[in-house]
């Protein structure tokens, strides 16, 4: 009789605390159920302990150590109606490939680091059982959320429940607020992907990546194409950014592309040209003695900056005709319409 008990499993798990006559119970000194909210339950990895509160007593604990196995049921047809199996006439594919993610800490029980389970399926509010703070409860073809911790009653106290809409229930499996906070700081690392749709598109966008269903046809992951289009976009325009492509090899699939460039010569612009103020110089490699080096451009008459490249109206190569009638470097009045 003590008000903790400890159990220590390598293999298995024990199985959910029930507190029914039937399955895993908790009885106090006098052989009576321990009701929910009079004891606490801890699992850390193989360990498992329960706690009682309120001066209650763990004097007979019936539990079950269970193993899961997991089972993956695919349907007969793809949702492009391509035959996976075909009972009737024995047509079937032989093979699957298997293609996503799994935690690397997932140890085979009910349980996936960083995130937590919110069943669809909210149980009807029940008489006589307290709940905890944050319970929900279906009552009247409507959904409660407990404001507080809410003792055992016959009656349905609205003083302790506020009604929710059901749209703003999440269900499914869901990130806890560790597991959050921990995916911003590594938002911009591509090797830390935490595959969120979200914050994926968010941070790899910062470079243009975008899904292209083309790198996903090659059945890699989305690190991987992250990478690529980070060396791709330093080769863009040039014939490197296809071969590199070409070069590799996907499910021993090689393939080959014929690339014709082709070259367009500017013979004349026309509209608002006068808009289009651009000046280009001459630069000459032995004028460049410091890293970084200066360039100064003047107006007609200024005095040439020391330690600096200087340019005047004299002295460019080519520019818009304005320059040449006017400053280089404009006055703020200049710029006014």
């Amino acid at each position: 009789i003590g008000s903790k008990i400890n159990v220590v499993s390598e293999y298995g798990v024990i199985d959910q605390v029930t507190n029914k006559n039937t399955g895993n119970r908790l009885l106090d000194q006098n052989f009576s159920l321990i009701r929910q909210g009079n004891y606490s339950v801890s699992r850390d990895g193989g360990i498992f302990t329960a706690s009682a509160a309120y001066g209650k007593m763990i004097a007979l604990a019936d539990l079950s150590l269970v193993e899961y196995e997991h089972v993956l049921i695919f349907d007969n047809q793809t949702v492009f109606s391509d035959v996976i199996n075909q009972p009737e006439i024995g047509n079937r594919q032989y093979r699957l490939k298997l293609t996503g993610y799994k935690s690397g800490e997932w140890n085979g029980q009910l349980n996936a680091p960083g995130y937590v389970y919110n069943n669809e399926n909210v149980d009807p509010w029940q008489a006589g059982k307290s709940y905890n703070l944050g319970s929900l409860v279906e009552y009247k073809n409507q959904y409660f959320i407990a404001l507080q911790k809410v003792p055992e009653t016959t009656i349905f106290d609205f003083n302790y429940w506020k009604p929710i809409d059901k749209s703003k229930i999440k269900t499914g499996l869901l990130s806890n607020f560790s597991n959050s906070a921990n995916r911003l700081r590594q938002i911009y690392d591509i090797d830390q992907m935490k595959r969120h749709e979200d914050f994926d598109d968010y941070s790899n966008g910062l470079i243009g990546f975008r899904n292209r269903e083309f790198l996903q046809d090659l059945g890699i992951d989305k690190t991987t194409q992250v990478k690529f289009y980070q060396g791709y976009i330093k080769q863009k325009v040039t014939k490197n950014a296809i071969t590199s492509l070409t070069a590799g090899q996907f499910d021993r699939v090689t393939s080959e592309i014929t690339l014709y460039e082709e070259w367009a010569l500017r013979v004349g612009e026309y509209g608002a040209t006068g808009s289009d103020q651009y000046i280009e110089v001459e630069l000459d490699e032995q004028s460049f003695t410091d890293d970084p080096s200066t360039i100064n451009f003047l107006n007609f008459g200024d005095a040439n900056a020391p330690g600096a490249i200087n340019f005047t109206p004299y002295t460019i190569y080519r520019g818009s005709e304005e320059i040449y009638s006017k400053n280089i470097v404009k006055a703020r009045n200049d710029l006014l319409p």
